[in-house]
């Protein structure tokens, strides 16, 4: 399983019991930011350090090579704390200011592109929510609400269900990761994984939950915590 190979925080024996969600704000408009980390990290039975909006560097990565280049963005304070809106790096907004004035571009129009800029990245943050836990290890989640589209849960519950439903034919020309999706048993909301992606399927919204660095030997089962919390605190 995905961190096994890496020191692993202190954590009680046994998976977390995932039907036994834990009382959280319905409703709240911080959606899972409203949760407290050492709750939720109760119910995980793996320590929470912080919940916030979602990372400016967008959904966490779902394989060893993105996380490791995650890392090394992180330590080189990229999408840290401290930044101005609208800024991956520090500086990041008095260079393009300064670069723009070089080439004459009027102040009105900075204005406007800085707005801009800032607006994305608030948009893009509001979009789920970004759970750090022990040792530096991250996860996103990020609702989806149903609509003309299929949502990353139903995409993924479509395919659970075709690996069930192939001829002989089908099978044998199958790879071997053919059946890399599974369900997760006893989870309080319908659930799918594949890899270091976890969907669950809420009343009117889905979400999505990734991570590749967690460190537990039940990873799946807190991805499936966390997209079941967010699920219950959305009220869906």
């Amino acid at each position: 399983m995905f961190g096994r190979f890496r020191h692993q925080p202190a954590e009680p024996d046994g998976p977390p019991d995932l039907l036994a969600l834990p009382p959280v704000p319905v409703g709240h408009p911080l959606g899972l930011a409203a949760v407290p980390p050492d709750l939720l990290g109760a119910y995980l039975r793996h320590p929470v350090t912080s919940i916030g909006a979602l990372d400016l560097l967008g959904p966490e990565a779902t394989g060893f090579v993105g996380d490791a280049i995650r890392r090394r963005l992180r330590e080189g304070g990229v999408g840290g704390p401290g930044l101005e809106p609208g800024e991956l790096v520090a500086g990041q907004n008095a260079a393009r200011i300064a670069r723009m004035r070089a080439q004459g571009i009027p102040e009105e129009n900075i204005r406007q592109i800085q707005a801009m800029a800032a607006a994305k990245a608030a948009e893009r943050q509001a979009s789920g929510w970004t759970v750090r836990f022990a040792n530096d290890t991250y996860a996103s989640v990020q609702p989806q609400r149903h609509g003309p589209e299929a949502t990353g849960f139903q995409s993924m519950q479509h395919r659970y269900r075709h690996q069930y439903s192939r001829t002989e034919s089908e099978e044998r020309g199958e790879s071997l990761f053919a059946f890399a999706i599974q369900q997760v048993r006893n989870a309080p909301y319908e659930s799918y994984h594949d890899g270091g992606t976890l969907t669950a399927g809420g009343r009117g919204l889905d979400v999505t939950v990734q991570s590749a660095g967690l460190r537990s030997n039940h990873f799946v089962e807190i991805l499936a915590g966390l997209g079941a919390v967010t699920l219950r605190v959305l009220g869906a």
